[in-house]
């Protein structure tokens, strides 16, 4: 787990800065009965979820864009700063990138 949050936090920082993003959203897991924030830690729900199993890494991300920018160039830009970082940090290829727009201001 603290790998996976160690991850988080510097993908978080890599999209805070990629140009056209204006917010990054802590997820909200929906399971069966209850609603709740993923892998809160000292009560800071992460804004980058990561998931790291054997042979896969999976990032989920939520954020905010910009108007002015078209939210797809946007996306790109921070599904390319994602998959470039974990191909060049990481041992593993990410599996799945999931990037959510959130919201448009």
């Amino acid at each position: 787990m603290t790998q996976e949050r160690d991850l988080s936090d510097e993908l978080t920082t890599l999209i805070r800065s990629t140009r056209g993003v204006t917010a990054i959203y802590a997820p909200v897991l929906s399971i069966p009965g209850s609603i709740g924030n993923l892998g809160a830690s000292n009560g800071r729900p992460p804004g980058v979820v990561v998931t790291i199993t054997a042979d896969r890494i999976s990032v989920s991300i939520s954020i905010g864009v910009e108007r002015d920018l078209a939210a797809q160039t946007t996306c790109r830009h921070v599904y390319d700063t994602v998959a470039n970082y974990l191909t060049s940090h990481v041992a593993l290829t990410p599996t799945e990138i999931r990037v959510t727009v959130a919201s448009i201001s």
